[in-house]
């Protein structure tokens, strides 16, 4: 006897499909768990990759079809143009740490705030000793003072004083 899945209108689901949707829901599983729901949602597919491929490999493993590459392997100047073509999370993230390394505040004001919570999941899933969770560290501690700056100067603006 052959079995067949079948959806709900009764037409055979052929097995790639039936693996793409497994493939899914397990990695959608996989991200609300590393991260929080809200946020595994609105990741796009190369920043869940790289979210997942840290969590499972952290920074030692490299494939022979493929090497993700972490900021520091990163050039700073490419960055700042892929950044200013997508706006894709991890480009902006390793770009704002490298900008963290070099202490370019006032660059990193112009990007940041949104960036946050992918880093601190990134970084948990990273050996004490990896370089790319040492300039996490860095940019999450900073990241609360600039946040703090950007707020200051927003209410320095509102409250202006009048010259006579």
């Amino acid at each position: 006897m052959e079995r067949k899945v079948m959806n709900y209108e009764g037409d055979e689901i052929k097995a790639d499909k039936l693996l793409d949707f497994v493939r899914q829901a397990v990695t959608e599983y996989v991200v609300k768990q590393i991260l929080s729901e809200q946020f595994a949602g609105i990741l796009s597919n190369l920043s869940r990759f790289y979210v997942l491929y840290r969590w499972a490999y952290g920074e030692s493993k490299e494939g022979k079809e493929i090497k993700i590459l972490g900021p520091t392997e990163r050039k700073i100047e490419d960055l700042e143009k892929i950044v200013e073509e997508k706006n894709e999370l991890i480009d902006v993230l390793h770009y704002v740490l490298l900008l963290t390394e070099k202490d370019e505040r006032e660059k990193i004001k112009e990007i940041l705030i949104s960036t946050g919570y992918v880093a601190q999941a990134i970084s948990e899933t990273l050996p004490d000793d990896s370089k790319e969770k040492k300039l996490i560290h860095v940019f999450l501690y900073s990241k609360e003072r600039l946040k703090d700056e950007i707020s200051s100067e927003k209410q320095g603006k509102l409250f202006w004083k009048r010259s006579r």
